[in-house]
């Protein structure tokens, strides 16, 4: 396997990681990110 498509299939997997991980919230992407906003200040 050459170092593209390795590339590209761990950057396929991160972004469906990402997916699942925003899917499961109970909230939504900008409150969730508004809310560690919030916390780091």
């Amino acid at each position: 396997m050459d170092k593209l498509k390795k590339k590209r299939l761990r950057a396929d997997y991160k972004k469906q990681e990402r997916q699942k991980f925003e899917e499961s919230l109970p909230l939504s992407r900008e409150l969730f990110f508004d809310l560690f906003d919030f916390l780091d200040v």
